[in-house]
């Protein structure tokens, strides 16, 4: 069974949060209340389900929108860059 509460507040990075899967993984998240960070490819199509799905939340400070590549290191580093410097606090409850 699901527990809402575990869910309430916590960090959580999805990759792939453009694609079909993904879109409504950050959608379920959101409402279950997580702080999500999205970061993806730029979505394929006009419109597209991530478009529409994003819209539809509309502008929240839980949800963070990044488009990128995960091959692309640097990039990913400046997402993740606090994770490294304290571990604990990045796992910490808020």
């Amino acid at each position: 069974m699901l527990n809402p509460a575990f869910w309430a507040g916590r960090r959580v990075l999805v990759t792939g949060h453009t694609g079909f899967k993904g879109s409504w993984l950050l959608l379920w998240l959101h409402q279950l209340g997580a702080q999500v960070w999205g970061y993806a490819l730029e979505p394929e199509g006009d419109p597209n389900l991530f478009s529409e799905l994003f819209n539809e939340i509309g502008p929240t400070p839980a949800i963070h929108h990044q488009i990128g590549d995960l091959a692309d290191a640097a990039a990913l580093a400046e997402l993740v860059r606090r994770s490294y410097h304290d571990p604990l606090g990045t796992w910490a409850p808020r």
